[in-house]
């Protein structure tokens, strides 16, 4: 059980890309408004981080793209819960 929940624990990377991305989402929507808005700005600056590290500032990893983006989409699901 334990190496199952260390497999599946985001590293600190992947938190920090969450972190940054719920910041990024907030922002955006919160000067916008716009829910499309807020999860285009935090997926544009998620892949403009990963071309960065794919140009060698470090590794290439889809899910820090994932991790960047889901806060913005949960903030669509929850818009859409109240």
């Amino acid at each position: 059980m334990k190496k199952l929940l260390l497999k599946y624990t985001p590293k600190t990377d992947k938190l920090k890309h969450f972190f940054w991305g719920y910041v990024i989402s907030f922002v955006a929507f919160a000067f916008t408004g716009s829910l499309l808005i807020a999860i285009l700005a935090a997926l544009i600056l998620a892949v403009y981080n990963e071309y960065k590290d794919w140009k060698g500032a470090g590794n290439v990893e889809f899910l820090d793209v994932i991790y960047t983006v889901s806060p913005s989409l949960l903030i669509l699901i929850l818009n859409f819960i109240k």
